[in-house]
């Protein structure tokens, strides 16, 4: 027997090991899943990858990378939980859209993936006990803000109980085999946000118009061989169109940031982050005050969004590192939610990690 013939064995009968081990742990998950009686959306928050992150990959040797380890036991995770209580996650857009590849890596593919036309969808799907966790873009790193997932956050209970940073690859699709052809695209605002450059340079004279999602961005190309639409290449791969240009990123390393919609949020992790809203109010030094109770902590981001409770009066969504269970958090939070008008605390979740490579 030669080498290779030895080796070969050797990796067999570790995969048979290894698949013996996947089912024991397949079964604890059913046994743990009938002890809690609550299904999915326990689960949910101690099998996700903060928990991977936080124990499991302190242990890795290698040569395995952390990003493999990670994509591999969150599948794992997936597979296993929907034996016991498959994961039903609504998702903005069909299958190929950006949200649904991102939700599919976070969760797992063995999830049971509902997707919906918008964002409000998301949002009223989970309200209706129709899903037990959601995915909807919230912002890239060019420029584009997706105003109405904030917005939700003014009427919905829902909270924020994860994030994603995922990395977007647009390209223009269209049933046109010629780009000089293109006299019209169709695209969501967060993927047109991410290509304008390149649309300027190449087609300057196009007429561009926005859509909710990618789903109504093909619909609307369909039997206009003169239209395109931007998007990922497995949309345009599953709606059979012809890809024109491929990677048309302004940035290349732009990434969409997505976050995960859920009823409670998780744990502390120990590496956490916590996310409100409060209002403003008309009086001098008001917006100096309120910042004032959070100089202790690392704000990330801050975002106002008109009011829908009062016209030209704003809120502030703020994002900030650390847990609303941590001492500190929890006391600049008091002060502040006494302060401000209104105050809402959207959720305390692990901080999302970049998700690399192609879709």
């Amino acid at each position: 027997m030669g080498d290779w013939d030895k080796i070969r064995d050797e990796i067999d009968l570790l995969d048979k090991d290894i698949l013996k081990l996947l089912n024991m742990r397949a079964r604890r998950v059913m046994e743990a899943g009938r002890v809690e009686q609550t299904g999915a959306g326990s689960l949910f928050s101690s099998l996700r990858p903060a928990r991977i992150g936080r124990g499991l990959l302190k242990e890795n040797r290698g040569p395995l990378p952390e990003a493999a380890l990670k994509y591999l036991f969150g599948e794992i995770d997936g597979a296993c939980l929907n034996i016991t209580a498959p994961l039903k996650v609504a998702v903005l857009g069909p299958e190929g859209s950006f949200c649904h590849q991102a939700a599919a890596r976070y969760f797992g593919a063995s999830s049971q993936f509902r997707p919906l036309p918008s964002i409000v969808d998301v949002f009223a799907e989970l309200d209706r006990d129709y899903c037990h966790v959601g995915v909807v873009p919230v912002e890239n790193s060019s420029e584009c803000e997706t105003d109405s997932t904030l917005d939700q956050f003014f009427i919905s209970p829902l909270k924020i109980c994860g994030e994603v940073y995922a990395p977007s690859h647009p390209a223009l699709f269209s049933g046109s085999e010629s780009l000089a052809a293109i006299s019209d695209i169709y695209a969501n605002p967060i993927t047109l946000s991410l290509c304008r450059g390149w649309l300027s340079r190449n087609l300057p004279y196009a007429r561009v118009h926005e859509r909710a999602g990618v789903n109504a961005a093909v619909d609307s190309i369909l039997d206009k061989p003169q239209a395109a639409a931007l998007g990922s290449r497995l949309a345009a791969n599953l709606a059979k169109l012809n890809i024109l240009a491929a990677d048309i990123a302004d940035q290349k390393l732009g990434l969409t940031r997505f976050l995960v919609l859920g009823r409670q949020s998780p744990p502390p992790s120990g590496g956490d982050k916590t996310s409100i809203l409060f209002t403003m109010t008309h009086k001098p030094g008001f917006l100096y005050e309120a910042l004032g109770y959070l100089r202790a902590l690392n704000l990330t981001r801050i975002e106002s969004r008109p009011s829908l409770d009062e016209s030209w009066n704003y809120s502030l969504f703020v994002d900030m590192d650390g847990h609303v269970s941590d001492r500190e958090v929890d006391l600049a939070l008091q002060g502040l939610s006494a302060y401000a008008a209104g105050f809402k605390i959207l959720g305390s979740y692990p901080k999302g990690e970049i998700l690399a490579g192609k879709e």
